[in-house]
């Protein structure tokens, strides 16, 4: 079933592409995260004359 292709790729190519996609997505949700709770209270609390 993984060996059939679709538009020249195979389904397993295919079923790597969306999961490294899906990662990507929730690495990039989870380090947004990461700066808004951890990284802003730093930066807030430092006195900018801009």
């Amino acid at each position: 079933m993984l060996e059939q292709e679709i538009w020249g790729n195979t389904v397993e190519n295919w079923v790597i592409s969306i999961f490294i996609i899906v990662g990507a997505f929730i690495l990039v949700k989870l380090l947004s995260l990461l700066g808004k709770k951890v990284i802003k209270p730093f930066t807030n609390s430092t006195t900018n004359s801009r």
